[in-house]
């Protein structure tokens, strides 16, 4: 196997793709960060509570659909998210705007 390149704190860098649209033309941006050991757990938790946070109500949507035979609308979907938030100090810590 080869080795991997890691970024300069012996992390791999993270690559972020931002894509627009200007004038009728889509334009890309990419660029890479390269955070230290604290910085790349805090992207790791926000990750891991965002993976959390998706599959959870992923299960909610398949429970409330089985028992009803319609999607749950989006005000009950926010409410679940909000009951997550305060039940859980893991998803509490993460930034709401990315739940």
């Amino acid at each position: 196997m080869y080795p991997r390149k890691f970024g300069k704190f012996g992390h791999p860098p993270v690559t972020f793709i931002y894509s627009m649209i200007v004038d009728q033309m889509m334009k890309t941006i990419k660029f890479r960060i390269e955070p230290n050991s604290e910085q790349r757990d805090i992207i790791d938790q926000m990750i891991d509570a965002n993976r959390i946070v998706y599959n959870n109500m992923l299960t909610a949507c398949k429970i409330h659909y089985g028992k009803t035979k319609e999607l749950p609308s989006v005000f009950d979907m926010n409410r679940i998210g909000t009951r997550m938030r305060h039940n859980s100090p893991y998803i509490s810590k993460a930034y709401s705007l990315t739940l």
